[in-house]
């Protein structure tokens, strides 16, 4: 009976023992899931805290209105040390992205990385044709934002990270229900937004409509001959080339409209102005209420590098200003068709209730050409064609911002009353905006026109560069050293052991 009694008492140890192993094991490993999945304590290692959202962009992650998604079409197995480098920055900071909404599932943002070349169907589906960019998607809505927005530049080196900067205005713009919207004014002979004529191809302007709808702007045509006013929900009014000249009835809706007359607040305009002698209508506008003087000539330059194979001007001087910030990171050259000279009208800008900027000059060769009609070459005559002032080295403006400035209630700082932003001759037709300069001009000047760009307080993040600086001796030196002494060291340390043993 003992030996019975001993051996039942031993096999339900053993059963209490696997039992207990087992619940260890089912217990351990659930433990070990929830930690990954919802991590209590997370540290930030890196120096600059390269990859931690700021308390800016986590504020604003709760206040989504609906989960998001972002896309990277950068492929994985890219050969190119700038799209690498790319890929490794963003993996970071998506991931914090991820983790920050994890908790919930109505603000969720989840990441994709998608090679547009090998998964082409799911690419159609979203709606994606385009490598090497970061897009941000929710609903029907979404934005792209080139790797170019990503970093600061100078020089032609990449300073610093704007990753965060970048994503985080991209987020709460695709999740808003609201669409900024852009009108193009149609009626008094401007390019054709959408047209079938035989010009529209180099006059037209679809390639820019299409570039603003894939940043989710809501694009529209203009007719304010038919109109009595610009529309309530108008952000921005884009007058492209008015060869016809803008009647003066539509001249005064558009100062009213920029003016902020019966509105809850100013609008913005946006004008390419036509190729000279032909007449704009927008004198009093530009003139009296912006500051702006639109000459009646052409900017001709005979410099070397100074006109492209088409006869375009190449314009390479620019004013630091946010508009202009890309093309001075990159050193990209604008290349714009037959310009007007822009001057800022003195009398109106000592106002004070005005800020008035030249953002883009001719070079220090180049004049006004006022003889557009007499046959011949085009050459600088000093008794009648116009040439820049000394303050401006002798260059001309061609591209001209106007901001008028006001102060805002019970504050102590001025607030922007509504922008004008002038082009003295095309820069956005579809034969021009296929430069990149031209298009990240135009559309960084559009963003920050109507303020489309949440200004976030995100600091940038540096980027950390290592070199290794040896010279030959001391590589040589190096290379002995891991060759012999290293190997050396090791194996005297085990003969050390085997003597021991021995002994």
């Amino acid at each position: 009976m003992a030996e019975s009694a001993t051996f039942r008492a031993n096999r339900w140890l053993r059963t209490c023992n696997l039992v207990l192993q087992a619940l260890l094991v089912v217990t351990f490993t659930a433990g070990l899931n929830y930690v990954a999945i919802s991590p209590p304590w997370r540290f930030a290692l890196t120096a600059s805290h390269r990859y931690t959202l700021s308390p800016e962009t986590l504020a604003f992650l709760g206040k989504l209105s609906r989960p998001a998604q972002i896309v990277v079409t950068i492929p994985e197995d890219t050969d190119k040390a700038i799209y690498a480098e790319a890929l490794a920055d963003l993996r970071g900071l998506l991931r914090e992205y991820g983790i920050a909404t994890m908790a919930s599932p109505e603000r969720r943002i989840t990441v994709q990385y998608l090679n547009v070349a090998q998964r082409l169907r799911e690419a159609n589906e979203l709606g994606i044709d385009e490598p090497n960019q970061v897009y941000v998607l929710s609903g029907d809505r979404r934005r792209a934002i080139p790797l170019e927005e990503l970093y600061a530049v100078k020089n032609g080196a990449k300073q610093s990270f704007l990753g965060e900067a970048a994503i985080t205005p991209a987020l709460l713009e695709v999740s808003s229900p609201e669409k900024s919207h852009v009108y193009f004014l149609t009626g008094e002979g401007e390019m054709p937004v959408d047209g079938a004529g035989s010009n529209d191809r180099y006059r037209g302007l679809s390639a820019l409509r299409v570039a603003l709808q894939a940043l989710n702007y809501e694009v529209a045509p203009l007719n304010l001959i038919a109109v009595e006013r610009v529309p309530d929900d108008a952000s921005l009014v884009i007058i492209a080339q008015p060869e016809a000249g803008v009647s003066p009835g539509v001249q005064l809706k558009l100062q009213k409209y920029a003016s902020g007359d019966g509105r809850s607040r100013p609008g913005s305009l946006l004008i390419v102005l036509p190729r000279a002698p032909l007449n704009h209508g927008l004198d009093r506008l530009l003139r009296e209420d912006w500051g702006i003087d639109a000459g009646d000539d052409a900017i001709f330059d005979n410099s070397p590098g100074a006109v492209s194979e088409n006869g375009d001007l190449i314009l390479s001087f620019f004013q630091d200003h946010p508009v202009m910030q890309k093309l001075n990171d990159y050193k990209l050259p604008l290349q714009i068709g037959q310009t007007r000279s822009l001057f800022p009208e003195g009398q109106r800008t000592l106002r004070g209730d005005l800020v008035v900027s030249v953002l883009a000059y001719s070079g220090e060769s180049a004049w006004g050409e006022r003889t557009l009609g007499r046959a011949g070459r085009a050459t600088y005559d000093p008794g009648f064609d116009s040439k820049g002032n000394p303050s401006s080295k002798g260059r001309l403006g061609a591209i001209m911002l106007s901001e008028r400035i006001g102060a805002g209630a019970n504050l102590n700082f001025s607030l922007p009353q509504g922008r004008v932003l002038v082009f003295g001759g095309d820069t956005i037709s579809n034969d021009r905006i296929v430069n990149p300069a031209n298009q990240t001009l135009i559309l960084s000047a559009i963003n920050w026109i109507i303020n489309r760009d949440t200004q976030l307080n995100v600091p940038p993040r540096p980027i950390d560069r290592y070199q290794l600086t040896l010279s030959q001796a001391e590589l040589r030196r190096l290379r002995l050293s891991l060759l012999f002494i290293a190997p050396g060291v090791a194996a005297a340390l085990g003969l050390l052991v085997y003597w021991t043993r021995r002994n």
